[in-house]
């Protein structure tokens, strides 16, 4: 090809051609970082952690355990290309074991990432030793089709369901208030409140602190938890996770407010 508009306008081109493709694919790559639902809006200061704190805020990352499959052994695998066999025993049922007899004898309450609750303790002792007791709530829900409810001979309404959940819930202390309504496809759609103590609720251990780092041993655990820290005059500490770790060993606690008491 022969170059009409001369050597220097076609090198002009292509340097300006190039910066275009270089800001677009810088754009193209900011566009798709994930955003952090934790970003730190602080810095690490350090200070004396002594003494005992009251949670006021938290930040924790919406992470989700995918459920262990629930099934019966021994069932048939399904080839490539062929359709999956209709299975015994579904993991979309959570579980739910309904005996004619004896009515609900097993369930599996889903629910995502919870929350750490506002108003836990949190104690830094002079000797070193630390102790923190945390609560997590949030609320789940669950949609149990008519294949579910009715696999083991037995038909139960959802108002029947919401009371033997509601038993069963009872038993374990950790989900309230389930209620089960018509999904109007002959399934119940359950929704219910979750308050969880991790660790029996209570964490003990000993702490020390390096520089803006605080350093966590908690009993049971083999590593030790770590957090990047701030003590403010003000009166309130924040804690951050330290390089992207969980705070106390809770999965996706990436960042604790607390106040001073």
């Amino acid at each position: 090809m022969i170059d009409l508009l001369g050597p220097a306008f076609s090198s002009t081109l292509l340097r300006m051609t190039a910066k275009r493709l270089g800001i677009a694919l810088v754009l193209a790559l900011a566009a798709c970082q994930t955003q952090d639902p934790c970003a730190r809006s602080g810095t690490a200061c350090g200070g004396d952690p002594t003494g005992t704190w009251q949670v006021v805020g938290a930040c924790r990352e919406p992470v989700y355990l995918p459920p262990v499959p629930i099934t019966y052994d021994n069932q048939p695998a399904s080839m490539a290309r062929q359709s999956p066999p209709e299975p015994t025993s579904s993991d979309w049922c959570s579980g739910l074991t309904y005996d004619p007899g004896r009515g609900l004898t097993n369930f599996v309450f889903p629910h995502d990432a919870l929350a750490l609750s506002n108003g836990g303790q949190v104690n830094y002792n002079a000797d070193g030793s630390f102790g923190a007791i945390l609560s997590l709530t949030g609320y789940g829900q669950v949609d149990l089709s008519a294949t579910c409810l009715q696999r083991f001979g037995v038909v139960p309404t959802c108002d029947q369901l919401g009371t033997k959940l509601e038993t069963s819930a009872a038993n374990d202390g950790s989900y309230h208030d389930v209620m089960c309504s018509d999904d109007g496809d002959l399934g119940c759609h359950c929704t219910y409140r979750i308050t969880f103590n991790p660790a029996g609720g209570a964490l003990n251990g000993v702490w020390s602190a390096n520089g803006t780092v605080l350093n966590h041993f908690a009993s049971g655990f083999l590593l030790p938890s770590l957090a990047d820290y701030c003590v403010d005059p003000s009166g309130t500490m924040t804690l951050w996770s330290h390089d992207q770790t969980d705070l106390w060993e809770q999965a996706g606690l990436r960042m604790v407010v607390l106040q001073h008491m």
